[in-house]
């Protein structure tokens, strides 16, 4: 199988969406454990995530991951540690992609080509010998596959073609006694001028007098000489070659030109020699972009607070923190049943708490090392985001509409972490209400896969986990006077809901400066709609008192 032309079985379902890539920012997630070379980018690509039936393969590669880190530290009396010399190494390994492809067309390599797979082979056994020297061995790693090369490609460090072939090398070292004696001859003329007129014969063959010069007649007369042109202040004369400089001339054309052709035959029967065994040659690759595709996974974990997950029967994280976000307040999630709702108030941290948890399940699936104290889950086929803005101007669709899209796409598909963002909130309440829980309840009888929902929808759904943000009091609520006093009284911990949580928005609207008449008669008119104030907690009154302080 060619590294280069296949994509490997991941692709054959579409593991996540456009839109989830961009909700747990993918892209700079991927920095988090970026890869030293172009066989290593290659083969992450090719190999995608781990997938639903992948658990053994998943097993295999962290039984390595874990080997390669507990082995980092690893270092002899006079070398570096192994982490230091691996990454010197992969920063040196040179881009093979057009060598290797070259090979395996049967093509012809340049020179520059056959020195960069020289230099990929020497590193590829330098990397070997740095594994070796830490007992450190892979199932996938073949030590014996770099060393046949050598012999093919030149055994010492630094590249020479002439060294692969007796023949050329000594046509290049006739080819450079023939330049010598050419350059010698040329010298002489220049020196035999310069003592003649005082003058040196230039780089381009020419020597330069001014008008009037006291040797003037002498230099027109001179057969080594012969005029170009004159201009108002000076001579421009050609020096001739005598018979001795055009035979050397001539011996170091036919010289170079055997060169030449010497040169394209070793490269040609190289590269014949190299296709035989193209297969191997790209194996080697292969094996270099995975160790290169480890090496940054395990590089990640050895930053603080990052963990190797866990297999398990459901997802359960703890202590987890959205990557790059340590001032969070790390939250503990376990979705235990098909479907999980996760409830609070507004600012609340449920957003969070969800690309939290699905970007956990993301790095969890590439065999990354996840940002939490501890992580375990099982693999899925699919990891789908639904929510926020997802309309779609220039195709005419809303968000509603979008969302709808997304929802049938999401419910056609088996084994989904499914995670649904408030969805239903882009139409009336009552029918996005009873939309979100009649796909829930769809949801709750499937097969397989999971799906955690965050949204304001007070109703609950029978066999589903309810979740909900603690957030705060209305006492602490009152004394928040900045952004950073609610962060620093909001309590972002996840715990289970009873049903009679408080009502928050109508306190928030008031806390963020809504005017004091608009914050009453939104609460009479939830009163009016049959709302106790003991249900509604921190509506009603105390509403327009927080109201009014902000104005005050």
């Amino acid at each position: 199988m060619s590294l280069w032309s296949t994509r490997w079985r991941w692709m054959r379902v579409r593991f996540t969406t456009a839109e989830t890539d961009a909700y747990v920012a993918w892209g700079t997630l991927q920095t988090l454990f970026p890869t030293r070379t172009a066989c290593g980018a290659t083969y992450r690509s090719a190999r995608g995530p781990f997938s639903l039936g992948d658990e053994e393969a998943w097993r295999c590669d962290q039984a390595d991951a874990r080997a390669l880190d507990a082995a980092f530290s690893y270092s002899s009396p006079e070398r570096a540690s192994l982490y230091e010399r691996l990454a010197e190494l992969l920063d040196l390994f040179p881009d093979t992609e057009a060598a290797c492809a070259a090979v395996a067309q049967g093509r012809t390599l340049s020179e520059a080509q056959l020195a960069t797979l020289h230099r990929a082979i020497h590193l590829a056994i330098a990397l070997d010998a740095a594994l070796a020297q830490a007992s450190l061995r892979f199932s996938w790693w073949d030590s014996a596959a770099a060393p046949p090369f050598i012999q093919l490609v030149g055994g010492e460090p630094a590249f020479c073609l002439d060294a692969l072939d007796a023949t050329l090398r000594a046509a290049s070292d006739a080819s450079a006694r023939a330049r010598l004696a050419l350059d010698q001859g040329k010298r002489n003329v220049s020196r035999a001028l310069h003592e003649a007129y005082g003058r040196a014969m230039r780089r381009d063959g020419t020597l330069i007098a001014p008008l009037h010069d006291a040797r003037e007649a002498e230099m027109l007369r001179d057969p080594r000489l012969r005029l170009r042109l004159t201009t108002r202040e000076e001579r421009v004369y050609d020096v001739v070659e005598d018979a001795a400089l055009t035979r050397a001339t001539a011996q170091r054309d036919a010289c170079e030109g055997v060169v030449r052709r010497l040169r394209a035959e070793v490269l040609a029967r190289v590269s014949a020699t190299l296709a035989k065994d193209s297969q191997t040659l790209d194996a080697l690759m292969v094996q270099i972009g995975r160790l290169d595709d480890l090496f940054g996974r395990v590089a990640a974990r050895q930053r603080a607070g990052f963990v190797w997950s866990e297999l398990g029967d459901a997802p359960e994280l703890y202590a987890g923190r959205p990557p790059f976000y340590a001032a969070f307040q790390p939250v503990d999630i376990a979705l235990k049943t098909r479907v999980t709702l996760l409830t609070g108030m507004n600012m609340g941290g449920k957003s969070a708490a969800l690309r939290t948890l699905l970007s956990a399940q993301l790095l969890h699936q590439w065999g990354a090392p996840v940002y939490a104290s501890a992580y375990r889950a099982p693999l899925y086929k699919a990891l789908r985001y639904i929510g926020g803005d997802q309309q779609a101007l220039d195709a005419g669709i809303s968000t509603f509409a979008a969302e709808v899209l997304a929802i049938k796409e999401a419910l056609a598909e088996e084994d989904v972490f499914l995670c649904l963002d408030e969805v239903g909130r882009a139409t009336n309440p009552q029918e996005g209400e009873a939309l979100l829980f009649a796909i829930l309840q769809k949801r709750q009888t499937a097969r397989s896969g999971v799906t955690f929902a965050v949204t304001h929808f007070s109703r609950r759904l029978p066999g589903a986990t309810h979740l909900t943000v603690r957030g705060i009091s209305k006492e602490a609520l009152a004394m928040c006077h900045t952004p950073e006093d609610l962060k620093t009284h909001m309590d972002y911990r996840l715990t289970k809901a009873t049903g009679t949580e408080l009502r928050q928005g109508i306190a928030v609207a008031a806390w963020l400066g809504l005017p004091a008449a608009l914050v009453a008669e939104a609460s009479r008119f939830m009163r009016g709609d049959g709302q106790s104030e003991d249900v509604e907690g921190m509506q009603g009154a105390d509403c327009e008192d927080v109201a009014c302080r902000r104005e005050d």
